[in-house]
C-alpha cells in the first residue's frame, strides 16, 4: 500500500477540471482526500480540500502532508482543528486556484 500524502493543484489552466460540473467536481474531491471534504479559504482566494475526518483515518489519509502543511502556514489563514493534528495537514490535499474553486 502507498502511505505516501498527495498535493494535487488545479487552476483555471486546467480545462478539463473547469469543465467538470461541481457535482462531479465534488465526488472527485471526495474520492481523492478519502472522504468528506473540508474547504480551507485562503486569502489570496485559493482554496485547499481536505478530509475532515483524516485524523481518525488509516495511511496514507492520517498522515502528515508536509507540502500542504508548508503551503497552508505560507498562506497565513486560520488553521481549523478538524483539519490540523500538531499543526499539521493530514491526508491528501487539493489546492484550488481562481476558477478551479468550488462554489
Amino acid at each position: 500500500m502507498d502511505t505516501k500524502t498527495k498535493f494535487m493543484r488545479f487552476t483555471n489552466k486546467d480545462e478539463n477540471w473547469v469543465a467538470m460540473t461541481e457535482e462531479a467536481k465534488l465526488t472527485f474531491a471526495q474520492e481523492f482526500v478519502g472522504g468528506y471534504i473540508e474547504i480551507v479559504n485562503l486569502p489570496d482566494g485559493d482554496q485547499m480540500v481536505v478530509c475532515e475526518d483524516a485524523p481518525y483515518m488509516d495511511a496514507p489519509f492520517n498522515q502528515p502532508n508536509q507540502v500542504a502543511t508548508d503551503y497552508l502556514n505560507k498562506a497565513r489563514t486560520n488553521k481549523s482543528q478538524k483539519v490540523v493534528c500538531n499543526n499539521k495537514i493530514l491526508g491528501h490535499a487539493l489546492l484550488l486556484s481562481e476558477k478551479a474553486c468550488l462554489t
